[in-house]
């Protein structure tokens, strides 16, 4: 062998980043899919994604320092932070705030920077992150690398070409740079069944699917149709907030600090980042492991969170004064929810979620083949069983690693040169849609009549998006 072929994907989100890479055999069934973690220094904690927040030096050359969890921990304990630039929600702002890549991004205290050079240099050290795990060669084997770079589903018409000038700009041969879209990339991760760690491509093209992104602050729908050939044309696309701010997590912690009118959001995050971090990667792992008959959730709060509410029967009398009495209890460390409680910090989200995919709908359920969920949220056991009983005539599937699976399916779309067309994607509301956008032939797959080109319908960020660090922290 002359040289070994590895494929690189890197997906930066805006809420999240991460990573999967898969080195290229001939045999098809000796293929693993790996990630290459990110550490935080100050906990040593693992972890296979990371918050899309990078912190530049302002050296006169501007060069990126640290990311992710990294990057917010490192800026936090700056003597001088006039001397840094620290950007969060940057890929938002580039690909999903509006119509156009604005020139310069504005990091949080107003300081501006070319975008390209941000996010070539964003880029550049994600690649150096994956390949300090691959090197640049196996066993005096020279590695020739292929990168996938995802795009928000949502994101303004020049966001593929930005993204390739700026992988170029990094370092990245203009050949082997590919660009997808996340719901293209989650819809290939689909079509791959995974047994015994071994993937099997399903027999499933030429039909149509919906894929409902599921993410900490907002919802996008696209329809999607896999053709025979193995393309994939993105035919409709919208997103939405349909819940203010993280809202399920937003409502959670308050709901913990119920005793005063300071909540945990303002200024706890500052003062206490590894606390807070802690308390988050707790929320989440009981977002994705609780099922609608769970008899109690039990959230761990660290000491320092206790101290500073007070003691447990203060807490206690609080929560009694909110009328909460019979659903929130505080037992040594850790406070006892009851699942009714817990439940409805989902069912507002998942009601709008449900009449939102109604209304925005261009075409007949019927058409629809399998409804795909993906995204932070899509891992819930309780909002899949609010999808599952409000489209129960649909099937609906939640891959095993939801949360995972645009990057997943990136590295698949690398590995089989997958072509995506959005020629005939229309964006926005319902009224620029027609009816029936699914075809079944895999042949045109353009809607047949096409009213006035709509841009994507404009999420409406809540003032306070991501303030909280809710959406960020992953």
């Amino acid at each position: 062998m002359s040289e070994i072929e590895v494929i690189v994907a890197i997906k930066l989100g805006t809420n999240y980043s991460t990573n999967a890479y898969m080195i290229k055999h001939v045999d098809p069934d000796d293929r693993k899919m790996l990630n290459v973690p990110f550490k935080t220094q100050a906990t040593s904690q693992m972890s296979v994604t990371t918050p899309t927040v990078a912190l530049f030096e302002d050296n006169g050359t501007i060069s990126i320092t640290s990311y992710g969890s990294e990057a917010e921990l490192q800026y936090i304990h700056l003597a001088d932070r006039r001397s840094h630039l620290l950007f969060r929600e940057f890929i938002w702002h580039l690909f999903c705030a509006d119509d156009t890549i604005p020139e310069n991004l504005s990091d949080v205290n107003g300081k501006q920077m070319n975008s390209v050079d941000v996010l070539s240099s964003v880029i550049e050290y994600m690649v150096s992150h994956v390949k300090s795990k691959t090197g640049e060669d196996i066993s005096g084997i020279p590695i020739t690398f292929k990168y996938v770079f995802t795009i928000p589903t949502c994101s303004c018409d020049d966001a593929k070409r930005f993204m390739s000038e700026a992988a170029v700009k990094a370092g990245c041969s203009p050949n082997d740079v590919i660009v997808v879209e996340e719901a293209a990339a989650a819809l290939q991760f689909y079509m791959n069944s995974q047994y015994e760690g071994e993937l099997k491509v399903l027999d499933v093209s030429d039909r149509c699917y919906l894929v409902v992104e599921l993410e900490d602050d907002n919802v996008t729908i696209s329809i999607l149709n896999h053709i025979k050939d193995g393309r994939i044309g993105i035919v409709y696309r919208n997103t939405a907030e349909v819940w203010g701010s993280c809202q399920v997590q937003k409502d959670f912690v308050e709901m913990l600090n119920c005793e005063t009118s300071k909540t945990l959001l303002d200024g706890f995050f500052e003062q206490y980042p590894l606390e807070h971090f802690e308390l988050i990667q707790e929320i989440k792992k009981k977002i994705k492991y609780t099922l609608p008959e769970t008899s109690r959730v039990a959230i761990k709060m660290s000491a320092l969170m206790l101290e500073k509410n007070g003691s447990l029967e203060d807490m206690q009398k609080s929560v009694a004064k909110s009328g909460l009495n019979d659903k929130i209890n505080f037992r040594l460390d850790k406070c006892i929810i009851s699942p009714e409680a817990f439940k409805s910090l989902f069912i507002d989200a998942g009601k709008q979620i449900v009449q939102y995919l109604k209304k925005e709908l261009p075409t007949d359920l019927s058409d629809i083949h399998c409804i795909i969920l993906i995204g932070e949220f899509a891992q819930s056991p309780i909002l899949q069983d609010i999808m599952k009983s409000s489209f129960s005539t649909v099937n609906i599937h939640v891959p095993g690693e939801a949360n995972m699976a645009a990057i997943k399916g990136s590295v698949l779309v690398g590995e089989n040169n997958v072509d995506v067309d959005t020629s005939g994607c229309i964006c926005g509301s319902k009224e620029s849609a027609t009816e029936n956008v699914c075809s079944s032939q895999g042949n045109d797959q353009r809607p047949r009549k096409k009213e006035p080109v709509s841009t994507p319908t404009k999420i409406n960020p809540s003032k306070n998006r991501n303030k909280s660090r809710l959406c960020v922290i992953q």
